[in-house]
């Protein structure tokens, strides 16, 4: 979670937060909502952090006025240092092979890299495929499938027909 007390020269930005309803649980064995343990939702799974050198004191500045003082006149924080980047993820298996392809997580990930390396020309999203369900079935499963559907139901509909009709007569 971002600090609730600001950093001068410092920007702190959310990247990926849970749904209102997620939870965190003290027990990693178990899924359950503890009442006064657990955390609601939502909860920052990743953030990105920018320090800018080059940037005023301002909270000084604001904090003086807000007392009745007179503000200095606005000085940079540190020249002597450069600008950086960094970004803090939860977890990292987003990145590995296993979960590269699942719901825009090598997309985060090479977006984040993109990120740190100052190439923000590169970060983009790519719109969306969305590809046929794939179903996995054993042959036995097939053949079940196969009679059922295309033997089974037909001939249990024409039976029924039949004993409609022969009511009806």
């Amino acid at each position: 979670m971002p600090t609730a007390k600001p950093v001068a020269g410092v920007r702190i930005r959310p990247l990926v937060n849970s749904s209102r309803k997620s939870f965190t649980t003290p027990d990693r064995a178990r899924a359950d909502f503890v009442q006064g343990a657990s955390k609601t939702g939502p909860l920052t799974l990743a953030l990105a952090a920018s320090f800018n050198p080059n940037t005023v004191d301002s909270a000084s500045i604001i904090m003086k006025e807000l007392r009745g003082e007179k503000a200095d006149e606005a000085k940079p924080i540190n020249t002597e240092r450069k600008p950086s980047r960094i970004i803090v993820a939860g977890d990292s298996d987003f990145a590995t092979n296993s979960f590269f392809h699942i719901l825009g997580n090598g997309a985060l990930f090479l977006n984040a890299v993109n990120y740190l390396a100052a190439q923000e020309n590169l970060i983009g999203l790519e719109p969306r495929t969305y590809d046929l369900p794939v179903v996995s079935m054993t042959n036995t499963q097939m053949k079940a499938t196969f009679i059922l559907s295309l033997i089974l139901v037909p001939l249990l509909l024409a039976a029924l027909g039949v004993a409609v009709w022969w009511r009806r007569r």
